[in-house]
């Protein structure tokens, strides 16, 4: 009896143990979620976004900005692992490049700051940040952007033309001293779809429904263009959930705007 009552204590506390690690996930991912901003309620552009994280907490994010004289800041970073350690450089990323975007001119600059900023966690971690930081001019019908290594941003134009914003420098955090470049295109105001992803939904995608992930993504949003942003990030995050939820998947983020 003393013994079965012991076991019983033991597996009470055990349980009682693993209701808290249950509550403090749950906590930390919700803190998470709120670190990002309200996309639809960003005011000046018609957006739309979503973090989906692989575990509770993750590593993807994006970050919407009003710069001075009426343009708007937007980006998307993906860490190079997820979890715990992944959330950590995801939320010390977001604060630097609020405090960068507000004092500082053109996306090559914050990215620097952000190189800076990370850089002893990124190397005691062995990780790095892929990110993309674009500036919108909606009046001056132009958007500069420095891509930190990330590989899916694109311009969806009207016409169903898609144009690739390519990588200017390698990811944050092994770039190196002398980066970052920027680069300016052309943005038709009321007509072009801006359009970032992380590879967490091409590469879930691809493996539902066979073919390139990247270019699944990228038929729903130019079948979408002209509609709703938010149209496009809710199918793209319909489709994937009938993955399997026994694989392993990568954190999943899209970014859908118009300006």
């Amino acid at each position: 009896l003393t013994r079965s009552s012991a076991a019983s204590d033991v597996y009470k506390r055990q349980g009682l143990a693993q209701e808290r690690v249950t509550r403090e996930m749950e906590l930390a991912h919700n803190l998470q979620m709120k670190l990002l901003p309200m996309a639809e309620d960003f005011e000046g552009a018609e957006v739309a976004a979503r973090v989906q994280p692989a575990e509770m907490v993750g590593g993807d994010f994006f970050h919407l900005l009003h710069i001075p004289d009426g343009r708007i800041g937007v980006m998307i970073g993906d860490v190079s692992t997820h979890g715990f350690p992944a959330a950590l450089i995801m939320a010390l990323s977001m604060s630097a490049a609020t405090i960068s975007a507000m004092e500082v001119e053109g996306p090559a600059t914050v990215l620097r700051h952000l190189d800076d900023a990370l850089r002893d966690e990124l190397e005691s971690t062995e990780m790095y940040l892929s990110l993309f930081y674009g500036v919108l001019d909606p009046w001056k019908g132009e958007m500069v952007y420095a891509n930190a290594g990330h590989p899916h941003a694109f311009i969806i134009h009207d016409d169903g033309g898609r144009e690739r914003l390519h990588a200017t420098d390698p990811p944050v955090g092994i770039a190196g001293p002398e980066a970052y470049s920027e680069r300016a295109v052309p943005w038709a105001r009321g007509e072009d779809l801006l359009l970032l992803f992380t590879d967490g939904i091409s590469d879930t995608l691809g493996e539902l429904e066979g073919g390139k992930g990247e270019e699944i993504v990228l038929e729903a949003a130019t079948a979408g263009r002209r509609g709703n942003p938010a149209m496009i990030v809710d199918d793209l995050f319909d489709r994937a959930e009938r993955s399997d939820p026994s694989i392993p998947a990568d954190d999943r983020t899209v970014l859908a705007m118009k300006v």
